[in-house]
């Protein structure tokens, strides 16, 4: 489905066009955005025949996915763009890739998934509540800006768990704990894998001095570039925090381990002298006089209560159980 809308710098209307009618309000002047969803072989033809994209990047859209990047082509700008297209309290992050060309008067957005952020910011513009008179570079900051703000509420909600989840294993390590905790460290690797590369296309955006991007709009483009720092500190300070906890929940299972191994050590060092006295004393040889002594028998238990008794007051005192 490809919806256009168009900008008109004299009389300040904003309007929804057909495709069909793009080249001429190019020649006009105008600022036109086209947002192509789910798009087809045609909907490429068409953009080819009437903008005049490269194959290149034509290919690079029909892509099912395609890391981060930017090019930059004699007519316009080539981006690809990853979008959240999840809950931030889904199992599993999702990302929406988007294809953007950018031209001196034009913005096209490709995407295959429905993006609740295209489809309010297409909205407010049809309202007139983004100012397209400042031009295709102005509404793609709009665009990028939205898509970074995404990603703050979904790492506060992991950043929430994880502590959470540090506090559980504090007090009592779980493995079904854990396995949450890799989750969640597998989705900060996640979002690090799309933004740190989002970030050198953003710096690079922002250090352009071409016609696709006003000198006067490079700042907004490096505000969207320390919300993105600030993204990759928060992913990285949350990947500090799970190593952490994991080394506490290690480290706990390991004292546990050898809380276990003592007691046992010292059970086995306790029973080993009795066991040798009932071992020498378990022999059927004739000639042992202690066995026809009237309390010998009682003498034994005595001997083996008083040690083994004895024995655990000592290692209790000096373990402090």
């Amino acid at each position: 489905m490809t919806k256009v809308l168009s900008f008109n710098k004299q009389d300040k209307e904003v309007a929804k066009i057909k495709i069909s009618e793009v080249q001429k309000r190019l020649a006009g002047g105008e600022v036109v955005w086209l947002d192509v969803e789910a798009p087809t072989d045609k909907d490429y033809d068409e953009l080819k025949r009437i903008l005049g994209f490269h194959q290149l990047t034509i290919e690079d859209t029909q892509d099912e996915f395609h890391l981060p990047k930017i090019d930059e082509y004699p007519d316009y700008l080539f981006l690809i763009w990853f979008a959240l297209n999840d809950s931030p309290k889904t199992p599993k992050i999702e990302f929406a890739q988007v294809n953007v060309f950018l031209g001196s008067n034009y913005l096209v957005t490709i995407h295959k998934k429905k993006l609740a952020k295209i489809e309010a910011t297409f909205e407010r513009c049809c309202e007139g509540q983004i100012f397209s008179s400042q031009g295709a570079d102005w509404l793609l900051h709009i665009l990028l800006d939205h898509f970074v703000d995404e990603y703050f509420p979904l790492i506060d909600v992991i950043s929430t768990q994880i502590d959470f989840i540090e506090d559980k294993i504090f007090n009592k390590a779980d493995q079904a704990e854990m396995r949450k905790l890799f989750v969640l460290k597998h989705k900060l690797v996640e979002i690090k894998k799309v933004i740190a590369p989002q970030r050198d296309i953003i710096s690079a955006l922002g250090r352009f001095e071409n016609k696709f991007i006003a000198a006067e709009h490079m700042m907004y483009y490096r505000d969207i570039f320390d919300h993105l720092i600030r993204i990759l500190d928060l992913v990285d300070s949350s990947r500090d925090v799970v190593s952490g906890v994991m080394d506490i929940y290690l480290s706990s299972i390991s004292n546990k381990m050898n809380e276990v191994m003592t007691r046992l050590t010292i059970v086995a060092t306790i029973f080993m002298p009795l066991t040798l006295i009932t071992g020498i004393y378990g022999m059927n040889f004739r000639n042992m006089p202690e066995l026809y002594m009237k309390y010998s028998y009682f003498i034994v238990w005595a001997f083996i209560l008083i040690f083994g008794f004895g024995s655990y007051l000592y290692y209790k005192k000096k373990l402090n159980w």
